[in-house]
């Protein structure tokens, strides 16, 4: 990428080793213990920068070419579905058996 980017004059300021290590200690924050393995979620930052070097290499050498600059109904859906299993895990991580006992004392028949 940073290659073609190059060869048509478009700026590349990043550094692919320094974005594949922060990448990587993001995902080994999978390893610790809750709420930590939360900030695995964030691992996609590191690939901004190239994705913006990316538009730009597009936008260099396609400028006439459609963007995909709106979301679909199915992006809307899957927006919505993945935030539905984001709740569930958020839940799953903070919950523990019991906490939701109305009657502590009671035993279950």
């Amino acid at each position: 990428m940073r290659r073609a980017a190059d060869q048509e004059g478009v700026p590349a300021r990043w550094n692919v080793g320094l974005l594949v290590i922060v990448t990587v200690l993001f995902w080994v924050t999978v390893f610790f213990r809750p709420p930590w393995p939360l900030v695995s979620l964030f691992a996609f930052l590191p690939s901004i920068p190239v994705q913006r070097t990316v538009n730009a290499l597009h936008q260099r050498v396609a400028p006439h070419s459609p963007r995909n600059a709106s979301f679909t109904v199915g992006n809307i859906i899957l927006i919505l579905f993945g935030g539905v299993i984001f709740a569930v895990l958020i839940w799953g991580m903070f919950y523990t058996p019991g906490s939701l006992e109305t009657n502590p004392g009671a035993v279950a028949v």
